[in-house]
């Protein structure tokens, strides 16, 4: 797919917005991959050791690579990120390809709004217990999905509404607008 931009016809998402979203979902991203580096260096550690394990390290650190993941969707979505294929693009004009472009907004939008209301019932639904070993409350385990499909539904909506542009690649549009090393 081809990279948000700002040029004639397109409307970008408010930069100081798009800015302090990225960084909080970078930062929620590296509290959880810290978390599940810890963890299984713990459990590395208890079986070369030996004796008595923790149970609880397991389940929280797929906790963690599940909030990772969805957390960091909406953010890779914005820079194009996610892997994809270019195979019916490479033939089609620029105009074309913004069309086929807004085609796949619209259907990521609906998709994630269609989750979204799943998720939210789920969130609200009486019988949601604490995970087994960790007696974690899994209202917290399924909110983060949820607000990161939230976030990947709210980005993809804007781009299906307002497009994306087509003219530059990733690298040039986030050149200077990051401090080094967060991308």
């Amino acid at each position: 797919m081809t990279a948000p931009v700002q040029g004639p016809g397109t409307r970008s998402i408010p930069r100081r917005l798009v800015r302090i979203l990225d960084l909080a979902e970078q930062a929620v991203g590296a509290v959880c991959l810290g978390v599940i580096l810890v963890l299984v260096m713990i459990q590395v550690v208890q079986r070369i050791a030996g004796g008595a394990s923790w149970v609880w390290t397991g389940e929280i650190a797929k906790y963690a690579m599940v909030w990772l993941t969805f957390v960091l969707a909406a953010h890779l979505l914005r820079t194009n990120g996610h892997l994809g294929m270019d195979v019916i693009e490479q033939w089609l004009t620029p105009r074309g390809e913004r069309i086929m472009t807004r085609i796949t907004d619209i259907l990521i939008a609906v998709s994630c709004w269609g989750l979204v209301w799943a998720g939210w019932g789920l969130l609200n639904a009486p019988f949601l217990g604490s995970s087994p070993a960790a007696g974690v409350p899994l209202v917290l385990v399924y909110a983060g999905p949820v607000a990161g499909l939230i976030l990947v539904a709210l980005t993809a909506t804007w781009f299906a509404a307002f497009g994306r542009g087509v003219e530059a690649d990733v690298e040039s549009q986030l050149e200077g607008q990051y401090p080094e090393g967060v991308l």
